[in-house]
C-alpha cells in the first residue's frame, strides 16, 4: 500500500526549536500524571503534523518527520528469529488455538494487529490516509512507558478509539510487531518513520536496530539528507557516520588520478610532447582534469622520461616505457567534471540537499574538512536557497535567496574561488551586494586587498594518515623478489578508521612497470580490491596504490591486507617492523598472516605503508 501522508516536509517550513520543546513537555505530562496545557484528550504527540512527503532518494527512500522527543539509546540486543504470522486474526480462528502455541512469544504474537481481546483501537494516519489497528494496553503499557503513562497512570485515558495523525500506519505497525513479537522488521522507506515513532513512545532498542539500518545505508547521495535527520532526531552517532561518509570517500575517478599522480608540471611536459597543438576542447577537459589532481608526490612522466634517457639515450617517441606513460592522456583528456567529482560534491549535487534545514546547511558550508571546490558549494547553496524560497511560496529571485540564507551566505569562502569562477558564477548572480562584489573583485586584483566579510582562508580538506610499520627498508641481492606471490599482513586498530590503499615498495635495480593486485579481507571474505599497474623509479620510495572507495575498519577487529604484484625485478623490503604503531589518535596492532607466501611478517617484507582517513589527533 502507498505510504500516506505522514510527516510537514521538514524543508516546506524552517524547524522551529519550540516544537520540539512541546512535544517534550506533553510526553512528560503523560510520565507525570498531569494535565498537558492542552485539554485535547489525544494521546501524547510529538506535534501536529500536516501533509507529509515521502522522498525517493538515491540509495535510501525517506520521510521526513516534524520532530521527535529526544531519548537514550541502549545496545540493540541479540539477533531475533521470525515468528510466522498468519493474518490478522486467521491464527486465532481454532477455538483452540492456544494449545497450537508452545511458547509465551509465539502466544502473543497471535495477538498482533488482532480484534481478539482488543481494548483499544488506534486510527492512524493524516486526514483521508488512515488504518484501523486493533491493540491490546497491557501489551503496550509493557513495551513502553508512555503507553503506560496513558492506560495505566494518573490520567489513564479512557476512549477506546485513539487517533494518531502524526505516525505513518507502516511505521506504527512496526512498534507494534516489535512489541508483540520481539521482531524488527525494517524498510527503506519507512525506517524514519519507525525511528520518529520509536523515539515518540520510548522504545530504546527499535530505535537503535532505525539508526543501525540508516547507518549501512548511508551513501554520498543521500548522507546530506540524513545527516540533517540525524540533527532533529538527536543522534550524534549517526551525525559522526553522515559526516564520515561526507568528508572521506572520493569518486572511483578520482583514485584512479591520484594512482597516476599527474602534476600540473608534468601534465603540462606530456601534453606538450603528445601533441603540439592541443584543441580547445582538450584545454578544457585539461583544466578539469587539474581539478582533480592533488597528489604529486611522484611526478610519473619525470620518472619514465630519466629512465628512458638513462637507458642508452633513446628519445621519449621511441621508448616504450615514456609511451605507456603518454597513452593515459587521451583517456585523462576525455573525463568531465563530474568524472572528478569528490563525495563532498556528490553530496551537494544531490537531490535531497536542497531539502536539509538551515541549521544542517550551516554546519555543511561552515565545514572545514569539506573536500569540495569552492564553487560548487556556491552552487549548492543557490540551489538550497531556490528550493527554500518554493517552499515559503517566495519567487526564487536573488533578493529571497539572499534573506532565506541569511548568516549562511557569509559562510561560503568565496575568496578561495578563482577570478575566472568569480566573475562567471557569483559576480553575476545578484545574491552579492554591489560593494561586496566589488571588494572581492580588489580582492583577487589588488595588491592592496579591502577587508571581507566572507572567510579568506581555503579549506582544508580531510588528508589522508599513513600508518608505517617499518623503521627501515633494505635491499640484499637474491633477498626479495616480485614473483605473484601474495604478500600479507593482518591488522587492528582501536578507533573506526577509512582505509584508502597502500603504500609498496618498488624495484631496486632500476625503473619498472608492475602489474598489482591489493586486497582487504575481513575474516576471509573480501572488503575491496584493486588491480591496476604502477611505475617503479628504482628509488627506495614507496609507492600508493589505491581502492575504488575507502573501507570502512572498526576497532578491534582483525584484518588482512594483501598484495600480491608481478614483475622480474628484484625490490626493496622492509626491516625492523613493528607489532605496535600509533598514528594520531589511532593505534594500529599487525600480526602475521598465514595468507602470505612470499615472506611479509611483522619484522619485515612489502607493504610498508596502510593509507587511511581517521580521527584527527588528540593534541
Amino acid at each position: 500500500m502507498a505510504m500516506s501522508n505522514l510527516y510537514s516536509k521538514i524543508s516546506t517550513k524552517p524547524m522551529k526549536r519550540f516544537q520540539d520543546n512541546v512535544a517534550v513537555k506533553q510526553t512528560n505530562a503523560w510520565m507525570n500524571a498531569e494535565s498537558p496545557s492542552n485539554t485535547s484528550d489525544s494521546p501524547p504527540s510529538v506535534s501536529p503534523l500536516s501533509s507529509s512527503i515521502v522522498l525517493q532518494r538515491e540509495g535510501i527512500t525517506v520521510n521526513q518527520p516534524l520532530s521527535a522527543p529526544a531519548s537514550p539509546l541502549s545496545s540493540l540486543s541479540s539477533p531475533v528469529t521470525h515468528v510466522n504470522l498468519l493474518s490478522p486474526g486467521d491464527c486465532t480462528q481454532d477455538p483452540n488455538w492456544q494449545a497450537t502455541k508452545p511458547t509465551v512469544r509465539e502466544r502473543n504474537a497471535a495477538m498482533f494487529n488482532n480484534h481478539l481481546m482488543a481494548d483499544i483501537i488506534f486510527i492512524v494516519g493524516s486526514p483521508g490516509h488512515t488504518q484501523t489497528i486493533p491493540a491490546h494496553k497491557y501489551v503496550l503499557a509493557t513495551g513502553s512507558s508512555v503507553f503506560y503513562a496513558m492506560f495505566y497512570g494518573g490520567l489513564p485515558e479512557n476512549k477506546r478509539d485513539i487517533e494518531v495523525p502524526d505516525v505513518e500506519p507502516a511505521a506504527f505497525l512496526a512498534l507494534l510487531r516489535y512489541m508483540y513479537c520481539d521482531e524488527v522488521q525494517l524498510e527503506a522507506d519507512t525506517v524514519l518513520a519507525t525511528l520518529y515513532v520509536a523515539k515518540k513512545y520510548i522504545v530504546p532498542h527499535l530505535a537503535r536496530a532505525c539508526v543501525n539500518y540508516l547507518e549501512t545505508s548511508l551513501t554520498a547521495k543521500n548522507a546530506c539528507l540524513l545527516l540533517s535527520q540525524s540533527r532533529l532526531f538527536e543522534e550524534p552517532n549517526l551525525m559522526q557516520r553522515c559526516w564520515e561518509v561526507i568528508d572521506a570517500q572520493v569518486s572511483q575517478m578520482q583514485r584512479t588520478l591520484r594512482t597516476i599522480t599527474l602534476s600540473d608540471k608534468n601534465l603540462d611536459r606530456t601534453l606538450e610532447d603528445y601533441s603540439s597543438r592541443p584543441s580547445s576542447d582538450s584545454v578544457t577537459h585539461i583544466s578539469s582534469l587539474r581539478s582533480c589532481v592533488y597528489d604529486t608526490n611522484v611526478d610519473t612522466l619525470r620518472y619514465r622520461r630519466a629512465a628512458c634517457k638513462s637507458n642508452g639515450g633513446v628519445n621519449d617517441d621511441t621508448c616504450e616505457s615514456f609511451k605507456s606513460g603518454l597513452s593515459i592522456v587521451p583517456h585523462c583528456l576525455s573525463l568531465s567534471e563530474n568524472d572528478c567529482c569528490t563525495n563532498a560534491e556528490m553530496a551537494l549535487r544531490s537531490d535531497g540537499f536542497v531539502d536539509i534545514d538551515i541549521h544542517t546547511l550551516e554546519s555543511v558550508l561552515s565545514r572545514e574538512t569539506l573536500n569540495c571546490k569552492e564553487i560548487h558549494i556556491w552552487d549548492a547553496a543557490l540551489r538550497w536557497a531556490s528550493a527554500e524560497c518554493i517552499r515559503q511560496d517566495l519567487e526564487p529571485i536573488p533578493a529571497n535567496q539572499r534573506q532565506l540564507l541569511g548568516s549562511a551566505l557569509y559562510l561560503i569562502r568565496l575568496p578561495a574561488m578563482n577570478l575566472e569562477e568569480f566573475a562567471n558564477s557569483a559576480a553575476q548572480t545578484g545574491i552579492l551586494t554591489h560593494q561586496e562584489t566589488i571588494d572581492l573583485f580588489l580582492h583577487f586584483t589588488a595588491s592592496n586587498k579591502p577587508q571581507l566579510c566572507f572567510p579568506t582562508k581555503p579549506r582544508q580538506g580531510l588528508k589522508t594518515q599513513v600508518c608505517h610499520r617499518f623503521q627501515s627498508c633494505a635491499y640484499r641481492s637474491n633477498q626479495w623478489r616480485y614473483r605473484g606471490r601474495c604478500d600479507s599482513i593482518q591488522f587492528s586498530v582501536d578507533k573506526r578508521i577509512f582505509v584508502v590503499g597502500f603504500g609498496l615498495y618498488g624495484s631496486s635495480s632500476g625503473a619498472a612497470d608492475y602489474n598489482v593486485k591489493i586486497e582487504l579481507k575481513r575474516l576471509g571474505n573480501v572488503l575491496a580490491e584493486n588491480n591496476t599497474k604502477f611505475f617503479s623509479d628504482g628509488s627506495s620510495n614507496t609507492f600508493h596504490v589505491y581502492f575504488e572507495n575507502p573501507i570502512q575498519i572498526e576497532p578491534e577487529c582483525s584484518y588482512t591486507a594483501s598484495a600480491i604484484l608481478d614483475g622480474g625485478e628484484l625490490s626493496f623490503f622492509g626491516q625492523e617492523g613493528m607489532s605496535e604503531a600509533t598514528v594520531g589518535s589511532v593505534n594500529f596492532q599487525f600480526q602475521c598472516s598465514s595468507e602470505s607466501t612470499n615472506g611479509t611478517g611483522v619484522q619485515g617484507g612489502q607493504i610498508p605503508e596502510l593509507i587511511f582517513y581517521g580521527p584527527p589527533s588528540d593534541d
